[in-house]
């Protein structure tokens, strides 16, 4: 299975940056280490989300909590447009 082309772009690396940023954070709340990022293909971040174990255990997810969190506050058309940007990631 093919998960991640070969090349890997400024903007994959600027969106792990971010990642990393918001893990850090967590990880300063007392979390574990990791975060999640929704962004548009711009790269502008639209929602970001710290693993909430404290919270809720290993259910908290950092994914977990942003997919939650987009559902409520984004359309599922924004929603599906921002992953059709990126669905080249998954080939």
């Amino acid at each position: 299975m093919h998960v991640i082309e070969d090349k890997i772009t400024d903007f994959d690396k600027k969106m792990l940056r971010e990642c990393i940023r918001v893990a850090h954070q967590s990880m300063e709340n007392g979390n574990h280490p990791f975060g999640s990022v929704l962004a548009d293909k711009d790269g502008n971040i639209l929602l970001e989300m710290q693993n909430a174990f404290t919270e809720g255990g290993s259910a908290y997810h950092a994914e977990t909590l942003l997919c939650l969190k987009a559902a409520k506050l984004y359309s599922p058309e924004l929603i599906k447009a921002i992953c059709a940007d990126h669905i080249g990631f998954w080939k």
